[in-house]
């Protein structure tokens, strides 16, 4: 009895921890990939949690910014969100979850995210786009085709990049495995892979399980845990390879404005 308490305690510690830095081997390369840490969230959090996050080895947040309730609307939350976490000088990047079935068309609705971010004074580099959850989506794989490439079309007149939060099966089921995207722009990917919704069903923190699909070839993100809780905050956990974005993003905010600039850490 005593050995299973005290290996409860342990697992409890663990799931708790700061995470650290982690270097793997990637498949056909000698060379070791060193990993940094994001989080995903749509709950409200002030800048000392996100300061929290960020002690705790934290580098980047994802905020959503647009919800799918109802016909789709702004996430005012994620919006209040965006400013606590720059104040905690974490690398901030932006998620829209689309509502795929309402009369809307996917350049209105990234047109409310973009307009109520400029209102707020916040500048946008790049916004990714949610397409997940096949049975949000609805079975006309053309129709949700339709809205992607609108979505992307529309950011593309803004000079916005768009990434895809996704993974194979979604992208599948949803668009049929479209790949149409590649004949008119880049578009960054970040998908997610784990085991099960708990922390303890995490999959490995690196791309070794990546598979190319839909026009992707590599990916910029890997989401691979869900529903951790750290600092009071319920968040999802995600991996990306450490030097092949931090500088750039680092270079570009020792430049800073009066305005906060989101999406500038994959670009």
């Amino acid at each position: 009895m005593k050995s299973i308490i005290c290996l409860t305690a342990l697992l409890a510690f663990a799931l708790a921890a700061p995470v650290q830095p982690n270097s793997v081997a990637q498949d056909g390369d000698q060379e070791l990939a060193a990993f940094s840490y994001a989080v995903d969230l749509f709950d409200a959090a002030t800048t000392s949690a996100f300061t929290c996050l960020r002690q705790s080895g934290y580098a980047t947040v994802f905020l959503r910014v647009y919800k799918p309730d109802g016909s789709g609307q702004v996430d005012q939350v994620g919006i209040a969100n965006i400013r606590s976490a720059y104040n905690a000088n974490m690398g901030v990047e932006i998620y829209h979850t689309p509502s795929p079935q309402a009369n809307k068309a996917g350049g209105t609705q990234f047109d409310e995210t973009y307009t109520a971010l400029r209102n707020a004074g916040i500048n946008v580099r790049t916004v990714w786009l949610q397409v997940t959850s096949p049975i949000n989506w609805g079975s006309n794989q053309q129709f949700n085709i339709n809205l992607i490439s609108q979505f992307l079309s529309r950011a593309k007149t803004y000079n916005v990049n768009v990434g895809i939060y996704t993974n194979w099966y979604d992208w599948s089921q949803i668009t049929g495995s479209w790949t149409g995207w590649t004949s008119s722009q880049l578009v960054s990917l970040w998908y997610w892979n784990a085991y099960g919704a708990t922390p303890q069903a995490e999959s490995p923190a690196n791309f070794q399980d990546f598979r190319a699909f839909g026009g992707w070839t590599q990916a910029s993100v890997k989401q691979f845990g869900l529903q951790s809780n750290v600092c009071g905050l319920n968040f999802n956990r995600n991996a990306y390879q450490t030097g092949t974005y931090e500088t750039k993003a680092l270079a570009f905010d020792a430049s800073k404005s009066d305005e906060i600039t989101v999406g500038n850490v994959f670009v």
